[in-house]
């Protein structure tokens, strides 16, 4: 039939006499309202590891530098995706026409490179000024790269590819700029070894 059982496998610590200390039990059980203990034995270790960057108390599933720079992305293809759209209208810009002016309607809407468009009076037809990008969108793309960076501590200047600011910075801002790139990243390696690989 349609029915169908959700079976959950839980690890818990307890003792059956008070007097005892509790013990690890491994315990498979169907459904939540009212559970049917389907296996309870008693385990050495839970043979189960999760690996998170960033861990969270009372919760199995940790938080991962994904979540710390999505919202940064989705700003960053926006305002990508906005200045293309700026660019290809600057290239091939729409066309203000004048309808009984035009000889053949598909020289505009069939138009290729070095191709004529015949019409009837020499100036019915305009293309509309497309305005630049403007230059606060730079200045907001260098903020979002600057977040990014401030969140995941992966920055040009600790990986040593931005050769302006190693020349803009002393060998003591480039030493602290470093050193703090790579406090997180040793933090991120913490959490896998003490959670993931330790035993």
């Amino acid at each position: 039939g349609d029915d169908y059982y959700v079976i959950f496998e839980a690890y818990i610590r307890y003792s059956e006499d008070e007097n005892e200390e509790d013990k690890l039990h491994q315990v498979i059980f169907c459904g939540v309202n009212s559970p049917y203990i389907i296996f309870d034995t008693i385990v050495d270790e839970i043979p189960l590891a999760m690996i998170t960057p960033f861990i969270k108390p009372y919760s199995i599933n940790g938080e991962s530098l994904v979540e710390d720079v999505m919202d940064i992305q989705r700003v960053n293809t926006s305002l990508y995706r906005n200045m293309l759209d700026y660019i290809y209208q600057s290239i091939s810009p729409p066309w203000e026409v004048e309808d009984r002016a035009i000889v053949n309607k598909g020289d505009l809407l069939n138009r290729v490179p070095m191709g004529i468009i015949r019409t009837q009076r020499i100036g019915s037809i305009q293309p509309i000024v497309v305005p630049p990008v403007p230059m606060e969108t730079f200045t907001i793309l260098d903020r979002v790269r600057q977040t990014r960076d401030e969140r995941t501590g992966v920055t040009p200047l600790g990986r040593g590819l931005d050769q302006g600011a190693l020349q803009t910075k002393t060998a003591t801002g480039v030493v602290e700029a470093t050193q703090l790139g790579q406090q997180l990243q040793e933090c991120i390696a913490r959490s896998f070894a003490e959670i993931g690989v330790k035993r």
